[in-house]
C-alpha cells in the first residue's frame, strides 16, 4: 500500500500543475493539457509498473561458489513495495543468452531472498547475466527487468595464468595484430614445451589456426594480418592443450583492439533536432572498438571546410559543444588522429523549422532554468504547446507554453531524485525531449557501527545499524548486508552496483553504462557535467505517447501466480543481444583475483572440516559399467562423458539444454550439405560440425532447423529422464575409429590436417583448389527406457541460511578459513527506533573487510553505504 506521504505529494504536485495552468494564461487551452495529465496519471494507475533490484553478496564468481541474493521489487513510481507480485522469476543466461538456470522465490512486501549453487556439473567459464522479472513485467517489455552481468570462472591446480598484451602495427594500408603471450600454472611457472593449438576467432568463424609448441619460459607470439571489415570487438584468442593424458585445457583471451579509424562517432543534438538559425547544444559519444568510450578532440567543419569549433571528450568518451547551423550546410567532424587514420563524421541534417529545447541544472541551484527557441513559422503559429516534466512514469509538471517568452525557471522540489524528462508537446504530439537528473540527496542515511576499532583472527563481530531519513528521523526498513575480503574481492568503492545507482538512474536508461557509480557519488568535480552528458547521449523514450490517448487494453500477465497456475506461466523471452567481452580471470590476473582463486580450493577443503548442516559431497570414484558399449572406443572413453548421475545433477529437461551447458563452444550455424542437398541450422563444436549417434546405430544422424530457436526446439524433444549416457567426442584422439584418415583430397593453408598420415603415403602432386574439408563431433546417447516426472522448470527455491562457523577459541581447527565473503545477511529489520543488531566471526585472512549495506524503508526510500572493517594478524 501506498504511504499517505506519497499520496499526498501526487495530490499536491496535480494542485501545483493546475494552479500553474490557471495562473499562466487565461487563453490557454488548459483543456487539453488536462487530458494529457489525466491521461498518463490513468495509463500509470492502471498499469503500474514495477522496479526491481538484487543485492548480491559479491560481484565476481567461480564455479563453486554460492550466488546469494535479496531481491527489492518495488513500485516504479514511488519506490514503494509492490503489491503486484507474488512471484520473481531469477535466471543466469550464459553469453548466448541460452537460461542456464532459472529460479523463483515468494515475495512478500516486494521483498524475497534465496541462492544459486554454481555447480559444476551445471556452469561452465564464461560471461553470465543475472536476470530477474516477475509476471506482471512481462507486460512492459524485457528492458524492465534486472540484469547484472559477471565473469564465471573456474580454478584448481591445474589452471592456467595468462599474461597477454595486444597491439596494432599499421603497415601502409594494412594492421597487423600483434599478441604476446606468457602461460604460467597456478603456481606461477612457465608452461613450456607444450603442444598447443592457437585460434584467432570472430565470433564463431576461425580466422587463424596453428599447432605450436612453448619454449620453456612459456611465452610466445602471434602475429595476423587485421582486414578492415572485421568485428574487432568480437575477437579472441583460443588456446587448446594437446598433450594427452592431460587435463583438457581451453583458454579464451578477448582480444583488445582499438583502430584509431573505427572509432564510432555519435552526435546527438539536445531536445532532438539541429534547427537552422537557432543555437543549439550537441551531445556526442565516441566509442571504441572494443565497445567502451573513448576519448577524443576534434573540430566541426562546413562545407567550405571551414572550421565551426572545437570539441573535447570529458568523460568516456561524452561531451558537448555549442553551435548555430545554417540552413543548407552539411557538417562534419574530423577527430585530431594521424594523418593515416582521419575519418569524417556527419553531423545531423539541419532543418529550417522546428524547436529547440535546452536545460541548465546546476548541481547547487533548487531550480531548473528551460529555455524554448523556435523557428519564426513556429513561434508566430496558432497551435498550442505544452511542457510536460515527468518522472518514473508520474506527471509532475505540465505547462501551456508561448513560443514567443519561453523561458522558465522550474523548482526541482516538484520532482523526486532521478531522472526528470521534458517533452515539448505540439498538441498532443511531442516534438522535443530532453531528461536531466535532479538529486535531493534524500536516500536513506545508514551506517554500520563496528562495536569495537578492530578485530583479531576468528573474533566475534558485532555490527551495530543505525538507518535514519534526511532529516535525522529514525526510521524502520528492510536491509541485507554483505561482508566480504578485501583481499579476495574488488570492492564496490565507487557504488557501481548499489540500488540508488541502479533504481535512480541504471533503470531509466538503455544500453551499457560504464562506471556510473561515478556519476552518483560524485567524488570527481566533473562528476555532475559528466552526468548531464550522459543525459544527452543516453537517454531514451519513458512514455509512448501514441498510446496515451488510446483505450487501456486489460494487461495480459497477472502478477499474482497461484500454484494451481504456475506450470501454465511462460517465462519472458529474451532476444539474442551482442554483449562485450568480460577479461576472464585468469588474463592478467591482479592481485585480489589471483588470491581469490587459489584460496577457493582451500575453502573448499576447509568446510569439508566443519560441523554443521553442510552438504556432503558426493564421489564417483569409477565409471559404472551397467551400459553396452555403443562407443566404438569403449564406453565412457570420450572428450566429455555423462553419466546417468551427472544427467541428473544437470537440472536439464532437454537435450540441447545439456549439450550446451556441457560442451565449451557449442555453437549453431549454418550448414550446407552438396552431396545430400540439404541447409539449415545445425550444431557445430569449434570447427566441427555435429552428429548425432543412437544405441547401436552404426549411422550418423544430422539434425537441422530452419531456425536457430527451432534446432533447439527438435533436439529438446529428446527428454533427458529417457536418456543414460552421453559420450562428446570432438578431438581426434577420440574421432580416429570413427572418421580414419583417408588421402588428402584438398589443401588447407596455416591448418594442421586430420588425415595429415595419410597424406605423406599418398602425396597429391599439387594443392588443388577445392573446399574446405568439412571435420566433425560425434555425440553418443544411448537411451533408456525409465522415465520420471519433468520437474516444474518454475519450482520455487527455498531461502537457505548463509553458513556461519562458531569458534569457541581461536584455534579451532588446523585448517585456515579463507573465505571470501565473511557474512551475508538478508533480512536485517531495523526497528522503531532505525536500529539492529548482527554478528558473525572473522575469518584467517589479516587485512581489511569491505561491508556493503543497501535496503528500503519499503515506502519511498532507498538507501547504502559502505564502511571498512579491519582484521589484525594478533
Amino acid at each position: 500500500m501506498k504511504s499517505t506521504s506519497q499520496r499526498g505529494r501526487k495530490y499536491l504536485l496535480l494542485l501545483i500543475i493546475l494552479f500553474s495552468l490557471n495562473a499562466y494564461s487565461q487563453n490557454a487551452t488548459t483543456g487539453s493539457i488536462k487530458d494529457i495529465v489525466e491521461a498518463t496519471d490513468k495509463l500509470q494507475t492502471k498499469l503500474p509498473a514495477e522496479k526491481i533490484y538484487l543485492h548480491t553478496d559479491k560481484h565476481n564468481y567461480n564455479i563453486g561458489d554460492t550466488l546469494w541474493f535479496k531481491a527489492y521489487v518495488l513500485d516504479r513510481a514511488h519506490h514503494a513495495s509492490s503489491e503486484k507480485s507474488n512471484l520473481l522469476f531469477v535466471e543466469l543466461h550464459d553469453d548466448s543468452t541460452e537460461v542456464v538456470r532459472r529460479i523463483s522465490i515468494p515475495l512478500k512486501n516486494g521483498i524475497g531472498y534465496a541462492q544459486i549453487p554454481l555447480a559444476k556439473e551445471i556452469f561452465h567459464d564464461g560471461g553470465y547475466i543475472l536476470r530477474a522479472y516477475t509476471n506482471w513485467t512481462q507486460n512492459f517489455g524485457i528492458d524492465y527487468a534486472f540484469a547484472k552481468r559477471f565473469y564465471l570462472g573456474s580454478a584448481s591446480k591445474d589452471t592456467w595464468l595468462v599474461n597477454s598484451n595486444t597491439k596494432i602495427n599499421r603497415s601502409g594500408s594494412k594492421d597487423e595484430l600483434l599478441i604476446d603471450v606468457s602461460l604460467m600454472d597456478i603456481n606461477k611457472i612457465p608452461v613450456g614445451l607444450r603442444k598447443l593449438e592457437v585460434r584467432i576467432m570472430e565470433a564463431n568463424k576461425s580466422l587463424y589456426d596453428k599447432t605450436i609448441e612453448t619454449p620453456l619460459n612459456g611465452k610466445f607470439n602471434i602475429q595476423y594480418s587485421l582486414k578492415e571489415k572485421r568485428d574487432a570487438g568480437n575477437m579472441r584468442l583460443e588456446i587448446w592443450n594437446l598433450k594427452k593424458d592431460d587435463s583438457k585445457i581451453l583458454l579464451r583471451i578477448p582480444l583488445t583492439i582499438n583502430r584509431s579509424d573505427k572509432i564510432d562517432l555519435q552526435f546527438l543534438p539536445e531536445g532532438g533536432n539541429l534547427v537552422s538559425g537557432l543555437k543549439s547544444t550537441v551531445g556526442f559519444k565516441a566509442i571504441a572498438e572494443n565497445g567502451y568510450g573513448t576519448d577524443v578532440t576534434g573540430n566541426i567543419y562546413d562545407s567550405k571546410n571551414n572550421m565551426i569549433c572545437s570539441f573535447a571528450s570529458l568523460h568516456k568518451g561524452m561531451g558537448s559543444f555549442e553551435f548555430t547551423p545554417v540552413s543548407g550546410e552539411k557538417y562534419v567532424a574530423k577527430l585530431n588522429l594521424p594523418k593515416d587514420s582521419q575519418t569524417t563524421y556527419n553531423l545531423p541534417e539541419i532543418t529550417p523549422s522546428g524547436t529547440v529545447l535546452h536545460i541548465e541544472n546546476q548541481e547547487s541551484s533548487d531550480s531548473l532554468k528551460l529555455s524554448i527557441n523556435a523557428s519564426n513559422d513556429i513561434a508566430t503559429s496558432a497551435s498550442p504547446f505544452y511542457l510536460i516534466g515527468s518522472s518514473r512514469d508520474i506527471v509532475c509538471y505540465a505547462k501551456s507554453i508561448d513560443l514567443k517568452n519561453s523561458k522558465i525557471s522550474i523548482a526541482k522540489s516538484l520532482f523526486p531524485s532521478g531522472i526528470a524528462r521534458f517533452t515539448l508537446l505540439n498538441g498532443s504530439k511531442p516534438i522535443n525531449e530532453r531528461i536531466t537528473f535532479i538529486d535531493h540527496q534524500n536516500n536513506l542515511q545508514i551506517k554500520v557501527l563496528p562495536h569495537k576499532a578492530s578485530y583479531n583472527k576468528r573474533d566475534s563481530v558485532s555490527l551495530e545499524i543505525e538507518v535514519k531519513d534526511k532529516s535525522g528521523k529514525p526510521i524502520m526498513s528492510s536491509l541485507s548486508l554483505a561482508v566480504t575480503d578485501d583481499s579476495q574481492i574488488k570492492p564496490d568503492d565507487t557504488g557501481n552496483f548499489g540500488i540508488n545507482t541502479n533504481l535512480l538512474l541504471c533503470n531509466e536508461l538503455r544500453g551499457f553504462i560504464e562506471d556510473p557509480g561515478f556519476y552518483m557519488n560524485r567524488k570527481n568535480k566533473i562528476a555532475w557535467l559528466a552526468l548531464d552528458h550522459l543525459m544527452l547521449t543516453q537517454g531514451w523514450t519513458g512514455f509512448d505517447w501514441k498510446t496515451v490517448f488510446n483505450p487501456i487494453e486489460p494487461p495480459k500477465y497477472d502478477g499474482i501466480i497461484l500454484e494451481e497456475t504456475m506450470r501454465k506461466v511462460m517465462p519472458m523471452t529474451f532476444p539474442e543481444i551482442k554483449t562485450l567481452q568480460l577479461k576472464p580471470w585468469f588474463v592478467n590476473a591482479d592481485k585480489t583475483m589471483f588470491k581469490y582463486a587459489q584460496n577457493l580450493n582451500k575453502q573448499i577443503d576447509y568446510e569439508k572440516t566443519l560441523s554443521g548442516n553442510m552438504l556432503k559431497e558426493v564421489k564417483i570414484t569409477s565409471k559404472k559399467i551397467d551400459y553396452t558399449a555403443y562407443n566404438l572406443n569403449g564406453f565412457g572413453q570420450a572428450d566429455i562423458f555423462l553419466d546417468s548421475a551427472a544427467i541428473s545433477r544437470s537440472e536439464t529437461t532437454g537435450l540441447y539444454q545439456i549439450l550446451k551447458q556441457k560442451i565449451p563452444g557449442l555453437e549453431i550455424e549454418w550448414e550446407y550439405l552438396a552431396l545430400e542437398q540439404k541447409q539449415g541450422y545445425s550444431l557445430k563444436i569449434g570447427d566441427r560440425w555435429v552428429r548425432l549417434r543412437f544405441n547401436s546405430s552404426p549411422y550418423n544422424s544430422l539434425f537441422l532447423g530452419k531456425t536457430p530457436q527451432g534446432l533447439k526446439d527438435r533436439l529438446n524433444e529428446f527428454k533427458t529422464e529417457g536418456i543414460s549416457a552421453i559420450e562428446i567426442m570432438y578431438t581426434q584422439k577420440y574421432l580416429w575409429k570413427y572418421d580414419p584418415p583417408q588421402p588428402a583430397e584438398t589443401f588447407v593453408p596455416g591448418r594442421q590436417a586430420k588425415n595429415m598420415a595419410a597424406y605423406a603415403k599418398n602425396p597429391l602432386p599439387t594443392p588443388p583448389p577445392t573446399a574446405e574439408i568439412k571435420l566433425f563431433a560425434i555425440i553418443q546417447l544411448t537411451t533408456s527406457e525409465k522415465k520420471s516426472k519433468n520437474p516444474n522448470p518454475l519450482s520455487i527455491m527455498p531461502a537457505q541460511q548463509f553458513y556461519r562457523p562458531k569458534y569457541k577459541n581461536q584455534n579451532s581447527t588446523t585448517t585456515s578459513d579463507t573465505r571470501s565473503v565473511i557474512h551475508w545477511e538478508p533480512d536485517i529489520i531495523t526497528d522503531k527506533n532505525g536500529r539492529a543488531t548482527i554478528s558473525f566471526y572473522s575469518a584467517d585472512i589479516p587485512g581489511s573487510y569491505t561491508i556493503s549495506i543497501e535496503g528500503s524503508n519499503l515506502d519511498g526510500n532507498i538507501g547504502s553505504n559502505r564502511s571498512k572493517l579491519k582484521v589484525m594478524e594478533k
